[in-house]
C-alpha cells in the first residue's frame, strides 16, 4: 500500500450513518433489496476493489493486519467467490468452510466460518471451503441471509476483498454501508479502470436509492450525457418527489471512497495518483 489519496470521503458522515440491519430490507418496485437509511452503531465496513494485477488482495490483507495491530477486532472476508486467494496469502492450506458453505446452508452461522490467522485479533472468512458451487452463484435470498450475518458480526472492522468480476446484490448491498477503497497501479489503463469503478458505483447507488422510479431513470440517463449538468442541478429537477430527492442527496453526500495507489515507485507515479484523486473528487 504505497500511496493513499482521498477521493470524496467524509469519515464523519459515511458508512455508520448508512449501514442498516439487513433484516429490515425493503423490496422496492424495481424488485431489488435495499437497506433503509437508519443509523446502526456497529462495525466499520470497508470494501476493497481493483482490477486484476494491481495488488488489491494484498492491500486488503495488509490493511486488515495493520488494523488488527491497533487492537481492533478485524474480520477479513474474501468476497471473490470465483477465485478466492486470501487464505493463500495468510498461508492457510485448509480454511474453515466459508462463504460457499454459508450460502448453501452447509453451515449455519458466520461464526462457524471464521478461520483464525497467525495475526492476533484477525479472522478470515474464506471464499473457499465447503462443497464448491459452480460459478459461486447465489440467489437474492441466499445473499440477503449472508449479508444479515456479515452486518451482525462481533467485530470492530469488517473488510471485504471484492473479486474483480463480482457484482450483484451481494457486493452492491455490502458497499451501501461501507467505505469504498479502489486500488490502482500508476498507469493510464489502471487509473482509467479505477475511475470507471467509482463512476459505476455512483450509478448503482443512484439506481438502488431511486428504486427503479421514473425520476431515477431520468437522472441516470442525464448522467450518461457527455455534457451532463452538475449533480445538484440534476437533483433540483426532481420536484414531484421531495422525499426521493432528499434520499438521493443524503446518499450522494455520504458517498465516497479512497483511491489507493499501489506499486508506486517514483514521484511521477505518486503525482499521477494524486492528480486522479482530484479528478474523482
Amino acid at each position: 500500500m504505497d500511496d493513499l489519496a482521498p477521493a470524496r470521503f467524509d469519515q464523519a458522515s459515511a458508512a455508520p450513518k448508512r449501514a442498516a440491519a439487513l433484516g429490515r430490507l425493503k423490496l422496492l418496485e424495481a424488485g431489488r433489496w435495499h437497506p433503509p437509511f437508519d443509523s446502526r452503531p456497529a462495525a466499520r465496513f470497508i470494501a476493497v476493489r481493483g482490477r486484476a494485477g494491481v495488488g488489491k488482495s494484498t492491500v486488503a490483507a495488509n490493511l486488515a493486519i495493520a488494523l488488527a495491530g491497533l487492537r481492533s477486532r478485524v474480520v477479513l472476508i474474501d468476497l471473490d467467490l470465483r477465485h478466492p486467494t486470501q487464505h493463500e496469502l495468510f498461508g492457510i492450506a485448509a480454511p474453515v468452510s466459508g462463504l460457499q458453505a454459508l450460502l448453501h446452508d452447509q453451515i449455519e452461522t458466520m461464526e462457524q466460518a471464521l478461520t483464525p490467522t497467525s495475526v492476533r485479533n484477525l479472522h478470515l472468512v474464506s471464499g473457499e471451503g465447503g462443497t464448491a458451487i459452480h460459478g459461486g452463484v447465489a440467489d437474492v435470498e441466499q445473499q440477503r441471509r449472508l449479508l444479515a450475518q456479515i452486518w451482525e458480526l462481533d467485530a470492530d472492522v469488517v473488510i471485504a476483498d471484492v473479486g474483480t468480476d463480482s457484482g450483484g446484490d451481494l457486493v452492491d448491498l455490502f458497499e451501501m454501508g461501507a467505505m469504498r477503497l479502489v486500488v490502482a497501479a500508476p498507469d493510464a489503463r489502471s487509473i482509467g479502470r479505477a475511475y470507471n469503478l467509482f463512476k459505476e458505483q455512483v450509478v448503482r447507488e443512484i439506481d438502488y436509492v431511486s428504486g427503479g422510479t421514473g425520476e431515477g431513470s431520468l437522472l441516470l440517463a442525464a448522467l450518461q450525457d457527455p455534457d451532463a449538468k452538475p449533480m445538484q442541478e440534476l437533483l433540483a429537477r426532481i420536484t414531484s418527489k421531495p422525499n426521493l430527492r432528499a434520499a438521493l442527496e443524503q446518499a450522494l453526500q455520504s458517498f465516497g471512497g479512497w483511491l489507493i495507489g499501489n506499486q508506486v515507485r517514483t514521484s511521477a507515479d505518486a503525482d499521477l495518483v494524486h492528480a486522479t484523486s482530484r479528478l474523482i473528487a
